[in-house]
């Protein structure tokens, strides 16, 4: 599913590469395949794979 200008703004998804991708701006955002789920990163490694800076407002907690 695309609007706006092609490959722009999507949702993509592949029974082929089992992946879910979201874009914006022509870039990949967040990817969900069977590794896991990539928030600024199209191969994550891990169920979670966060890449780049963030912002939590309020409670944030990381158990491990």
């Amino acid at each position: 599913m695309s609007w706006g200008t092609v490959g722009q703004t999507s949702i993509e998804g592949s029974t082929v590469s089992n992946k879910l991708q979201f874009r914006t701006s022509a870039t990949d955002r967040m990817i969900i395949n069977d590794t896991g789920v990539g928030i600024g990163t199209v191969t994550p490694a891990y169920p979670l794979d966060v890449s780049g800076e963030g912002k939590v407002t309020g409670k944030f907690r990381v158990g491990g």
